[in-house]
């Protein structure tokens, strides 16, 4: 049976595994002597926050989400008085038809959605900074919907914006980019470094707004306090926000922080597909395949030593006292290039995910596919065995290589992994 496997962090139980153990290899519920999680299903999507975890599966009875980890904020969506954390797999209920069927999911570091096949956006948990959409900084325990032009909705007398058919959302620690299905972006949360690409930085936004001046995108990212969108017709990327560590593709001491978009382009003509972002951390998927990383790299992010990183560029590490680069970096995946999934309304998308300074990504390999990690790794979050930093891409612990399709997705968050296998 496919099954969840979960590795790293697990303080609040957002493995799943019945326990508050970390794992340094990735692990099963059975393993562990629980067997919750979801029934033989196809995974939508696999996410995570700073200490929970969603998983949206299609299972025999259609779609449904499951969850773990902490709930002290309700970002579980569990309802008014769950549990404070659920360390082991539990299905959520979700205000949806089957008509119109949960399609992805994302986590915040405290906030989770869910966005459907229509196009509407549920949101549990947190919304002290706006992240939530709310329209104040009032959280719910409870998945509810936000107002949709889909439901008839028409902006107010104080002309607030209302949300078009949403087809995808990306968080970071405390803002919300939601991706149209028309192509356009919108932001709300926290924008103090001018990640929501909205001019003048200012205080929380708590309804989402259109990014004006974007051209149409085709995907989106969140780091702690940047963002990352992808030009459908270009294939190139636009970045704002917090640029201490070159994320942005700037030197930093050039931009520090911007509202307005940076662009960049991937080496020798590449059309970037899909963006990931970790903390400090940017990249791109090119339509090929193939990975292209910037940003910090003292603990490996960026998938190679920070020594060899500080001699590919030296002039971006003289800036800062760890290992940056503010250039797009070919990353070697030593096998392949990263493999084809498939988001929830059977577009394609590629095999990567971020935590917080980790990222693994599931990649084609002669004989199947291979699940490698890399980055930061305190607390055995890269799945790997053992607790140092992982400078490269290296194989998961039992998935060097797996027989073909045996890992159909991956997901990740602060310092989790999880993989459906």
């Amino acid at each position: 049976m496919r099954q969840i496997a979960a590795a790293g962090s697990n303080a609040r139980g957002q493995l799943g595994l019945g326990h508050t153990d970390d794992a340094a290899v990735p692990t099963r519920p059975e393993t562990a002597g629980t067997h919750s999680g979801p029934a033989p299903a196809t995974p939508l999507e696999l996410t995570g926050g700073a200490n929970h975890s969603l998983a949206l599966v299609r299972g025999p009875h259609g779609a449904e989400l499951w969850v773990c980890g902490d709930n002290t904020d309700g970002q579980l969506g569990l309802g008014e008085g769950s549990p404070p954390h659920t360390p082991v797999w539990t299905r959520c209920p979700l205000p949806t038809t089957p008509a119109d069927p949960p399609t992805a999911a994302a986590c915040g570091w405290t906030t989770s959605f869910v966005v459907t096949a229509a196009g509407r956006v549920l949101v549990a948990g947190s919304n002290a900074h706006g992240q939530a959409g709310l329209g104040s900084v009032r959280g719910s325990p409870s998945f509810v919907q936000l107002p949709s032009a889909l439901d008839g909705h028409q902006p107010d007398s104080d002309s607030l914006p209302v949300l078009p058919p949403i087809r995808r959302i990306a968080c970071g620690l405390r803002h919300t980019l939601m991706l149209a299905v028309d192509s356009s972006v919108w932001a709300c949360g926290a924008n103090r470094f001018g990640e929501l690409g909205l001019a003048p930085f200012t205080k929380p936004v708590t309804i989402a707004q259109r990014i004006a001046g974007l051209p149409p995108a085709v995907d989106i990212a969140c780091g702690q306090h940047h963002t990352l969108v992808i030009c459908a017709r270009s294939g190139r990327i636009a970045a704002f926000g917090k640029n201490r560590h070159g994320q942005l593709g700037a030197a930093p001491s050039a931009v520090p922080a911007s509202a307005d978009p940076i662009w960049t382009s991937l080496p020798g003509g590449a059309r970037a597909a899909t963006a990931v972002a970790g903390w400090s951390t940017s990249g791109a998927v090119s339509d090929d395949g193939a990975l292209f990383l910037w940003g910090r790299c003292d603990r490996g992010q960026l998938g190679g030593h920070a020594d060899a990183v500080r001699a590919a560029d030296p002039l971006a590490s003289a800036e800062t006292p760890c290992a940056i680069r503010w250039s797009p970096f070919a990353v070697n995946l030593g096998c392949g290039f990263i493999e084809l999934s498939s988001d929830g309304a059977g577009r394609p998308r590629f095999a990567i995910a971020a935590g917080s300074e980790h990222m693994l990504a599931v990649v084609a390999h002669p004989t199947g596919c291979r699940c490698v990690a890399w980055g930061w790794n305190e607390h055995g979050n890269c799945g790997v065995g053992h607790l140092a930093d992982v400078h490269e891409p290296t194989p998961l612990v039992g998935m060097d290589p797996l027989p073909g399709g045996a890992v159909v997705a991956v997901g990740a968050g602060g310092g989790h992994s999880l993989v459906w296998v």
